[in-house]
Formats: structure tokens, C-alpha cells, sequence
């Protein structure tokens, strides 16, 4: 039982692929065990008979900033749509925004271009638009036109 309870990932590996394993000079079978994968206390781990997989959850900045950018993305699509832009019209973009968010436009510029159709985005930090928005308790105002 300690030999059993004592198997390295390394063994198991064995047991698996070959379906046999040698422990004390006492051959085993695949059939003579049953393999339970769990995660780890603690963790976001997931696991089936095959694979385990860990995800690391934690947020930092550039996740924070590519959310706030893909939140921006979304206010821009619906305002094109609101003022009967085609899917496919290019657009320039005028914003103002407060610091976080405009950081955070700023370092996702090429991606909200892209996802938008802009082909020309400007900071302009005292413009007025009937398009306000509120993005993570920061303010987000855009002017569009057809580019």
C-alpha cells in the first residue's frame, strides 16, 4: 500500500502508456488501480482521466487595460450602428477619456483600430458628443465620422 500511495507521476506515466508496472517485484496491471486526477487545493485546476490544466486567474494590468479596450470596442460598434454607419464604412475616431481608460486606449490602439475600421484616432481631451459612455467608473466620450 505505501508503494502504491508512494507512486511518482513519473510511474503512473508508465502504468498508463504500457499498462503494466513493476513495484516491489510484485507485477501490476491498469486493471489493479484506479487513477483519480485531482486538482490541487487551491488552485483553478481543472482535470479529466487525460489531462490536468491550471489556469492562473490572476489579473494584472495589461488584462485590465485589453477589458477596458475590448469594452471601448463595444461602445464604438454600437454607436456606428446608432448612427447608420455600413459594417464596412472606415471611420475616424476623436476620444476623450480619463487617464486610466486613455492608457488604456493607447496601448490597445492597433486592436481597436482594427476591430473598429478606424483609420484615424484622435485624443481631444475637451470634447463634447452626445456618445458618453462610463467604462469602469472612467469616462469614455467619442465623436465619429465617416473616414
Amino acid at each position: 500500500m505505501k508503494l502504491i500511495k508512494d507512486l511518482s507521476s513519473d510511474q503512473l506515466t508508465v502504468l498508463e502508456e504500457t499498462g503494466k508496472l513493476n513495484l516491489g517485484g510484485q507485477d501490476f496491471t491498469i486493471d489493479d488501480f484506479l487513477i483519480f486526477r485531482e486538482a490541487k487545493p487551491g488552485t483553478q485546476a481543472m482535470s479529466n482521466r487525460f489531462i490536468s490544466i491550471d489556469l492562473d486567474c490572476t489579473l494584472n494590468n495589461e488584462l485590465i487595460e485589453e477589458g477596458m479596450a475590448r469594452e471601448c470596442v463595444n461602445r464604438i460598434q454600437r454607436t456606428r450602428k446608432e448612427i447608420g454607419l455600413n459594417v464596412e464604412d472606415r471611420i475616424k475616431l476623436t476620444f476623450s477619456a480619463d487617464d486610466k481608460l486613455k492608457t488604456a486606449i493607447e496601448s490597445n490602439k492597433d486592436y481597436i483600430s482594427n476591430e473598429t475600421l478606424t483609420v484615424d484616432m484622435t485624443f481631444k481631451s475637451d470634447l463634447e458628443s452626445e456618445h458618453t459612455f462610463k467604462i469602469e467608473d472612467q469616462s469614455f466620450t467619442i465623436k465619429i465620422t465617416k473616414g
